[in-house]
């Protein structure tokens, strides 16, 4: 299992996993940034603590869009949830995907937040997004 790191932004405290298995008690409601893809499965493990915005990959999205399904489970529940695309960033790493991640696909949790296709961290560090910050605790 890879630890966890943060970085802060805007938005708020930023919690940042290569994988969702590594997430624990003290990342829920927070903002998390996973490397893994946004597939049921990952949706599954971070339902254990869920997160206030999960950022995944869309891992080329795949057969059947089995790449992004998750987004519309976390919908489901009401966490906002976005993939950015797999040519932006590398699968499996949360700080690529941070920095490099373009977002592509969004629930409408997420939209209704104001997120939109386009380069995540400038929407997570921009101070229009800053009312983001009530969704990360100090």
């Amino acid at each position: 299992m890879t630890s966890s790191r943060t970085r802060t932004l805007a938005a708020g405290r930023v919690v940042l996993l290569d994988a969702a298995e590594s997430l624990a008690p003290a990342h829920a409601g927070r903002i998390v940034v996973c490397g893994d893809a946004a597939t049921l499965r990952t949706a599954r493990a971070l339902l254990r603590y869920p997160p206030s915005l999960a950022v995944l990959h869309d891992a080329g999205v795949g057969k059947d869009g089995a790449g992004t399904a998750g987004l519309d489970r976390l919908a489901d529940v009401h966490v906002p949830a976005v993939a950015v695309a797999h040519d932006s960033a590398r699968l499996g790493d949360a700080e690529d995907v941070l920095e490099q991640g373009r977002i592509a696909h969004l629930n409408a949790p997420a939209r209704a937040l104001g997120l939109q296709e386009g380069p995540l961290l400038a929407q997570l560090d921009e101070p229009r997004t800053a009312s983001l910050r009530d969704l990360s605790p100090a």
